[in-house]
């Protein structure tokens, strides 16, 4: 085998049926080999950002590696916001980037790859030789497996070289066993405890996780409530409240506060998901976690169990005690802190979105953008089975979610994803809707459009500047989806949000151009900003 050979099969006995690309000098014999002598389906990108940010989506929703390749040089820096919003949140992901021959010094493409993705967090791994073409990429997979993104840095002439074997197969790990000593001391608190809550983050979105913390809630009394990334977990299960921190429920807030004891499975416990810390102030906080490197990455718990989240709630469930009388919860998820309503020029955009996740499928996959808009829609849009939310702003960034969701829906074999950013997100990212049409990607892309950059434009208001600069006329996306191909609907009123269903239903892809009033603020947005509401925009 040459070393391309060894790695197209290498990936295939690792069960990669799908790979994202763009196609160039240092990925093309690889490419080639995939399809044609191996069957795997070649998703091709329109931009490589498109080709990582849709291999993150496909990891995301399916649990399996996502895979994407690209050419050396501009076709790995093209990359880099997705692949810094893949390392961010920890997607296991790899990257297979040609590199060029080392004597070819002069090749207009050369760059440092390795430290180009040590910059934007990922890691590197590199074909050395022909020969040790399977180990490394054993070496890269085993990385994934452990939530690193890693960019798999293939040289030309390693790719040429004769000799090369696939890989080796993987060692499967086992399930890791918390110490008894811990669960006897987590055991004990919530049998102290009057009003436990018990916290799930996308750590623990196993089927059996979900499942044992279900469990043990009914057996200790506790309230559930979860991070935003684990959001429709328990969709259904009386004792949900719904998501912490801000960008939460209500009712899951109010219990958080008042409660003396939370248990943290599989989550962060980052600012969003604990209100800087502050949302539960009176309560001993456990945080159970594979990664020891969890505990203390955002606060510092008052026990940390390193262990499985879902073998720990089991046996959590084993050493409960009697259930003590619990106080009153306050009855399901109240989603948002409701505004009354408003008298506004346009399409009120929490209409808009209420509208919207009325008429969500109830198996649908979600993938909120970055944005102003999105608060409403991360707040409001959620689905109804678990591991099917997601959002594109774990770097901070807008305009991840349309190819997100593009990757997942193509993993997720017909089910619809629905993708919700603003117009700026939109106008960065939609040449992947093409992508979508292409290979009939089941995608609806809402389009929450105000006319500018809300989140700059409030802000300017705040503090008395102009917002001229933070506004700009946005074209009409419903044409410009209908000339990809794509079905579509422009929204301006209230009345004809009745026809949102049809966009959520059928096959292929379709997109839906909401305009609605920039001028309206959310309250959370207000509260996050420190905003008082004489200074938001009028």
């Amino acid at each position: 085998m040459r070393g391309y050979q060894a790695l197209a099969q290498g990936l295939v006995d690792a069960g990669v049926e799908t790979v994202f690309a763009v196609m160039g000098d240092g990925n093309l014999h690889l490419l080639a080999e995939l399809s044609s002598r191996h069957g795997v389906r070649i998703v091709h990108a329109r931009h490589e950002q498109g080709a990582v940010a849709m291999a993150d989506g496909y990891a995301r929703f399916t649990g399996r590696l996502g895979v994407a390749t690209v050419t050396h040089g501009p076709g790995l820096t093209n990359t880099a916001t997705a692949l810094a919003t893949a390392a961010a949140h920890r997607t296991g992901l790899l990257l297979v980037a040609g590199g060029l021959a080392p004597g070819d010094v002069h090749n207009l493409q050369r760059l440092d790859q390795p430290r180009f993705a040590e910059v934007v967090g990922a890691t590197t791994v590199a074909l050395t030789t022909g020969d040790r073409v399977g180990l490394d990429l054993a070496e890269a997979m085993r990385r994934c497996s452990r939530g690193e993104t890693v960019v798999l840095h293939a040289p030309t002439d390693v790719q040429q070289q004769d000799g090369a074997a696939p890989a080796p197969a993987p060692v499967r790990p086992s399930v890791m066993a918390p110490d008894p000593a811990a669960v006897d001391r987590v055991a004990g608190l919530l049998a102290a405890s009057s009003r436990p809550v018990l916290l799930a983050g996308r750590g623990a979105s196993s089927d059996g996780a979900l499942a044992a913390i279900a469990d043990l809630a009914v057996h200790v009394g506790a309230a559930i409530v979860t991070s935003l990334l684990a959001k429709g977990s328990f969709a259904g299960d009386p004792r949900y409240l719904g998501v912490a921190g801000g960008l939460g429920s209500r009712a899951a807030t109010a219990a958080l506060a008042s409660s003396d004891c939370v248990v943290a499975f599989g989550a962060s416990l980052n600012d969003w998901t604990t209100s800087h810390a502050d949302f539960a102030p009176g309560a001993a906080l456990v945080q159970v976690d594979v990664r020891e490197d969890a505990f203390g990455r955002f606060l510092t718990p008052a026990l940390g169990v390193l262990g499985d989240s879902e073998l720990t709630a089991r046996l959590l469930v084993k050493a409960a005690t009697a259930t003590p009388h619990r106080a009153d919860w306050p009855p399901g998820p109240d989603l948002v802190a409701h505004q009354p309503r408003r008298e506004t020029e346009g399409l009120d955009p929490e209409r808009a979105c209420t509208a919207l996740a009325d008429a969500l499928p109830a198996d649908a996959g979600v993938v909120v953008d970055g944005g102003h808009l999105c608060i409403w829609a991360a707040q409001l849009v959620g689905p109804s089975v678990p591991r099917s939310f997601t959002h594109g702003f774990s770097f901070g960034s807008i305009a991840q979610s349309l190819p997100l969701a593009v990757g997942a829906a193509l993993g997720l074999g017909g089910r619809r994803v629905v993708a919700v950013m603003g117009d700026g997100a939109a106008a960065m990212s939609l040449t992947e809707l093409e992508t979508a049409v292409r290979t009939d990607a089941p995608v609806t892309v809402v389009v929450l459009d105000d006319a500018g950059f809300g989140i700059e434009r409030h802000t300017l208001a705040a503090e008395g500047l102009p917002v001229a600069e933070a506004n700009y006329p946005a074209p009409d996306f419903a044409a410009i989806a209908r000339a990809m191909g794509a079905r579509a609907l422009r929204v301006t009123t209230a009345d004809e949000l009745a026809g949102l269903p049809a966009m959520l239903a059928g096959s292929g892809p379709a997109l839906v151009d909401l305009v609605v009033d920039g001028a309206v603020v959310s309250e959370t947005f207000r509260e996050i900003k420190q905003l008082t509401p004489a200074g938001a925009a009028s």
